[in-house]
């Protein structure tokens, strides 16, 4: 199998230079194309659709040059007359003399007229429509079938003497003109260009049978896959678009530039093979080629030549580390130095690199017995440095069991620790509670405070309205007083008039009967007075024991707050201590806990200095194997000197 690595250098650089020449030549040549064929596609997109407006103003111009003429011969005086006879003459002259194929006057009800004496009804005409209303226009192209032509309808307004339309002026116009100005359009050699109305259907075309045949390949391409891009591009162009399209059509693809004509309702799209566009691109592309096999024959002569000159001083160097190495081993020789180039900056540094070796060799051989005298030395030191580190090793032994024992007894101080710690958590978390329930006695003594106190103030109020209520029931007995006074006045009175009517005799009757209904009354009031009296001193006597009571109670309650205040202040205190008593047992707990922390710390580090003990034991015991290897190697070093002093002897220095 071959392998690239078994080359020689020669092979490798012209083999090398070669395949990176071609693949630049490739690259350059790929990207030339590529660059080319994208210059070319934009150039082409962009030409072709500015070639498709210039050309639908020039067919334009043509069109308002018609129109131009139909205006002029409308405005003419005999046409303008409505005189048939002076309209015929001047129709057959400008037949003969324009480029119209026929011309007639279309009468307002749709009778059109012809210089040759016929008719016809031609009233449901577009063309006639509009030019009634005022509008001078052109008909789409019609197919003849009794001339077998395509042929275009021109109209323009006849308006008689005061200006009114009266009549239409028609001209038939040979359509051909469109194809014929088509066929002189295109891009590249075989270039062409065809016009299409509002409908999708050719009216200009190289080949005049799609013409003839009305061939809309807009409708086409919905029912045939083929022209299905065809038609897409004319749904853009019935639309009044611009732009660039391609797509294949009889066998071979095909680029277009399409643009409307203005005022037209057509479109025209000029076009080029896709082969004429690139031709002059193959042309380059073959250029290109040869003139990289050119340059890859003049490059692998170069590079063949400039492989000689760089191979041969190397092939020199070669056989020279052969003879070193397979031959005599003559450090002495050297490399000729011809070149100040990197070849011979080559031969330069291996001429010193022998030179440092053949002092290195030197050197080597004369301390070679050196190597053996100390490696038998190294030996004695190893035995002696082995037993130091067996003995080493049985005092660490004894130090980690001491280690171990330690750790032990910190761990039982660190358990005993951590259970202080709860029990002081526990009894702070106990009066905490206690703490807890003193605040409640205390705040429900302060309620108890805030009604006795409350309660005292009320007993004060009622002591005060009974206090009143007394006085008042006094006012009443003098009330009382004063009411007897007037009962007995008024029985004196009534004995007075008693007497006073048995005087009169029969004419005091009536008043003897007044003066014992007052003394009746007078009796009633003194009866009534003695008894609201008894009641008057019962109320009394019972406001002065309500009064006294109320009095009793005030002191008492007086009492209860003074108590009351007193349990407040002790529930206070009580509950101060407690909360320091808190705060102690809480420090207690705290420093248990520090305690316990600093006790496993502790035996952490007592772990971990016993584990660094075991290690430490561990590498003592791998410390005295080491010196016994030491020692064996020592006394291999003493062989390999021996060795090194017999191979040193084939190099000549």
């Amino acid at each position: 199998m071959f392998k690239f690595n078994d080359m020689s250098i020669g092979k490798k650089l012209v083999a090398g230079n070669c395949f990176l020449m071609f693949v630049l030549a490739l690259g350059v040549g790929l990207l030339s194309i590529r660059q080319t064929t994208r210059a070319l596609q934009g150039q082409v997109e962009e030409l072709i659709p500015r070639m498709a407006g210039d050309n639908a103003l020039i067919i334009r111009n043509v069109l308002d040059k018609y129109l131009l003429t139909m205006e002029v011969m409308a405005s003419n005086p005999d046409i303008r007359s409505m005189n048939w006879s002076r309209q015929r003459e001047v129709l057959e002259e400008q037949t003969v003399m324009g480029d119209f194929m026929g011309m007639g006057i279309i009468f307002p009800d749709g009778t059109a007229r012809y210089p040759d004496g016929t008719t016809a009804q031609l009233g449901d005409r577009d063309y006639f429509k509009k030019a009634m209303d005022g509008e001078i226009n052109f008909s789409n192209v019609i197919i003849s079938r009794v001339t077998n032509s395509a042929v275009m309808m021109a109209a323009a307004p006849v308006r008689d003497m005061n200006q009114d339309i009266a009549a239409v002026l028609i001209a038939r116009l040979d359509a051909g003109w469109l194809s014929e100005t088509t066929d002189n359009l295109g891009y590249g050699e075989n270039g062409y260009a065809y016009i299409i109305d509002g409908s999708g259907a050719l009216i200009a075309h190289e080949d005049r049978d799609f013409v003839m045949e009305q061939r809309n390949f807009l409708e086409e391409g919905k029912a045939n896959r083929e022209y299905e891009n065809l038609s897409a591009m004319f749904q853009r162009m019935v639309r009044g678009e611009t732009g660039f399209d391609e797509y294949p059509f009889l066998g071979s693809d095909r680029f277009f530039g399409y643009a409307p004509i203005p005022g037209t309702g057509w479109s025209i799209a000029i076009g080029a093979h896709r082969a004429d566009v690139f031709h002059q691109l193959s042309v380059a592309r073959n250029m290109i080629i040869t003139l990289v096999i050119i340059l890859m024959a003049v490059g692998f002569v170069a590079v063949f030549a400039m492989a000689r000159t760089i191979v041969r001083p190397i092939q020199q160097t070669t056989l020279m580390l052969k003879d070193i190495s397979e031959g005599e081993g003559d450090l002495t020789k050297r490399l000729d130095v011809d070149s100040k180039d990197e070849i011979g900056e080559m031969a330069l540094f291996f001429n010193r690199f022998v030179e440092k070796l053949q002092s290195i060799i030197s050197t080597v051989t004369n301390n070679a017995d050196t190597v053996a005298s100390s490696a038998t030395e190294l030996s004695t030191v190893s035995t002696q440095i082995a037993s130091n580190a067996e003995e080493m090793s049985t005092q660490v032994s004894s130090v980690a069991s001491s280690t171990e024992q330690a750790t032990t007894n910190i761990n039982s101080i660190s358990s005993a620790a951590e259970e202080m710690s709860a029990s002081a958590n526990s009894v702070a978390t106990s009066i905490e509670e206690m703490s807890a329930s003193l605040n409640e006695v205390s705040s429900s003594c302060e309620k108890e405070l805030k009604i006795a106190a409350e309660a005292n103030t009320h007993a004060k109020n009622s002591k005060e309205v009974m206090d009143k209520l007394g006085v008042a029931a006094k006012s009443i007995g003098k009330v009382v007083e004063v009411i007897n006074d007037i009962a007995d006045q008024t029985n004196l009175l009534a004995l007075n008039a008693t007497i006073e009517a048995a005087s009169a005799g029969d004419a005091g009757k009536g008043f003897a009967v007044v003066a014992n209904e007052v003394k009746e009354l007078a009796k009633q009031t003194a009866s009534a007075t003695k008894e609201i009296e008894k009641q008057i001193d019962e109320m009394q006597s019972n406001t002065e024991s309500a009064v006294n009571a109320i009095g009793s109670v005030s002191e008492v309650i007086e009492q209860v707050n003074t108590i009351s205040q007193t349990i407040v202040s002790a529930v206070e205190e009580q509950s101060a201590t407690v909360n320091d008593i808190v705060q102690s047992i809480t420090g207690v707990s705290t420093g248990s806990q520090e305690v316990s922390k600093n006790v496993t710390e502790s035996a952490t580090g007592l772990s971990e200095i016993s584990s660094t003990i075991t290690d430490v034991n561990g590498a003592v015991g791998d410390t005295a194997k080491g010196i016994v290897q030491v020692k064996s190697s020592s006394e291999e070093l003493a062989k390999l000197s021996e060795n090194l002093k017999s191979l040193l002897g084939q190099f000549k220095v």
